[in-house]
């Protein structure tokens, strides 16, 4: 799941022992899970995941807001009817990455419904794009750092070490530094990689 692999993290300037892979694994996995929570969506590929959403239907057209706007195919829109016999369908389904929605004609009147949006979205594994590469291996800057000061100075969990001239400040890493936050807000082509929309 992770959004980066060790070869990434070459640039940040570590070397590390084959024995300290596992650690490092893990923090390129945490560093993946903060970004998928600051942009409230993964850019882990699914494939044909059904959705249930309330959806607006208005002179002949439904959006639908994915959870997810790396939006690659559109299976299927259906109408969730309870107690009817009465059933719509929805045809020529476009994602509008401007607006994060899934557009439709449909043959449903005027009116608030149920439906679920079955759609495929995210990036196979490798293929990530270079932002959301770059920010993965930005983000797991300060934890590596807090790693390796822990196992090379034999010192965990401090705040600041501080010997002479030498001060040692830990950053915090419960958030993310504020160049990984500028890419996910200003990437994508200046649309962003954060989901704004509710849901």
């Amino acid at each position: 799941m992770a959004y980066c692999a060790l070869t990434d993290l070459i640039e940040l300037g570590y070397t590390w022992e084959t024995t300290d892979e596992t650690n490092i694994t893990a923090i390129c996995d945490t560093a993946s899970k903060a970004i998928d929570a600051y942009c409230k969506q993964t850019f882990v590929q699914g494939t044909s995941v059904a959705e249930m959403h309330q959806v607006r239907v208005k002179d002949g057209y439904v959006k639908v807001f994915p959870r997810n706007m790396t939006v690659s195919s559109i299976d299927s829109i259906v109408y969730k009817i309870v107690g009817s016999t009465l059933s719509y369908t929805c045809a020529d389904s476009l994602y509008v990455p401007y607006g994060g929605y899934v557009l439709a004609n449909t043959t449903a009147p005027n009116g608030t419904y149920l439906a679920t949006l079955t759609y495929s979205y995210g990036y196979a594994p490798g293929s990530y794009p270079g932002e959301i590469v770059k920010a993965a291996v930005m983000a797991c800057a300060p934890q590596l750092d807090d790693y390796f000061l822990s196992s090379d100075a034999n010192v965990s969990m401090v705040k600041s070490i501080k010997q002479g001239n030498l001060h040692i400040q830990r950053e915090d890493t419960d958030k993310l530094p504020q160049s990984v936050m500028d890419i996910l807000n200003g990437g994508n082509c200046g649309l962003g990689w954060v989901r704004v929309r509710a849901g």
